[in-house]
């Protein structure tokens, strides 16, 4: 079993590790980037400053979850978290083929039968800084 976070983005169910997420902010808050590219909705401020956050995995939403990297913090735009939930990776499937970014490390499928997409929070990070 592991502790994840889930969320939901442009129809997907996604999760990341509990230990890797920070908190939740409304996407209210959010600051447009001057000449950002695809997949950047804005700037979160944050701690004095401002951090990246990402869209990548889909546009809209009404919060930003904000993830811990090796690389450091930055924000991910989602619609809907939906808690907290202990997901039994046995038996779900490693990172799906067809990725144009390798963002998705692996897939899970709930008890209710819902498949759950597993967030590389560090492949991300990196995607996002560079």
């Amino acid at each position: 079993m592991t502790t994840v976070v889930r969320f939901r983005i442009a129809g997907g169910e996604y999760a990341v590790p509990v230990e890797q997420a920070r908190e939740v902010r409304p996407a209210a808050e959010l600051v447009p980037l001057a000449t950002s590219r695809e997949g950047v909705a804005g700037l979160l401020p944050w701690s004095g400053g401002a951090l990246s956050v990402a869209s990548v995995l889909g546009a809209g939403g009404l919060h930003v979850l904000v993830l811990d990297s090796a690389a450091g913090p930055f924000g991910l735009l989602a619609d809907e978290v939906t808690g907290v939930a202990s997901l039994d990776r046995d038996g779900g499937g490693g990172a799906p083929s067809g990725q144009e970014l390798a963002l998705v490390s692996g897939t899970v499928r709930t008890p209710d039968g819902h498949l759950v997409q597993l967030v590389d929070v560090a492949a991300l990070g990196g995607w996002l800084r560079r």
